[in-house]
Formats: structure tokens, sequence, C-alpha cells
């Protein structure tokens, strides 16, 4: 499962949001990125809970792209890293 930029959701959200991000005070683009983000974030770990799988291949394949990225932003977000995400839904 690969979780890119381009996705069609994506798309249709920007489309769908007015360019002031409407009642959510947020403009389209922010509302992009955390979307993208939490999307990747719950990706990595839906991968992270299979106990075969790797932090560098969950990384790869929920958009993160390098190990570093995905526990920064697991660490920054949830206050876990990789590893504690393994364990917590392994």
């Amino acid at each position: 499962m690969h979780v890119g930029r381009s996705a069609p959701f994506f798309t249709f959200l920007l489309s769908s949001v007015p360019a002031d991000g409407g009642r959510l005070a947020l403009s389209a683009l922010t509302l992009h990125r955390r979307l993208r983000l939490r999307l990747h974030r719950q990706a990595a770990c839906r991968l992270l809970a299979c106990p075969a799988m790797t932090v560098k291949r969950a990384a790869s394949q929920s958009g993160f792209g390098t190990e570093y990225n995905l526990r920064r932003a697991l660490a920054a977000q949830l206050g876990v890293v990789p590893g504690d995400d393994q364990v917590r839904f392994g």
C-alpha cells in the first residue's frame, strides 16, 4: 500500500474546499497537508502492526520515504516511535 501525493482523493478534497478554507479557518493547502500526513500516519501504523514489517519498508510504503521521517512524524504526532507501535499494535 503506497499513499502518494497524487491520490485522486486529495484532488477531490482540494476542489471541494473553498480557497479560504471555509469554516475550518484553514487554507486549502494546510488542510491538504494535514490530511495527507494523517493518511500517511494511519498507513504506517497499519503496516507496523505486522510483526514481519520493517520500519524501513513501512516508511517507504506509507509515503514517509525514510525511517527518519517516519520516526519524527510518529514521535511528534503520537509521542511514540515505530518500535513502540510494533509492540503496542503487533
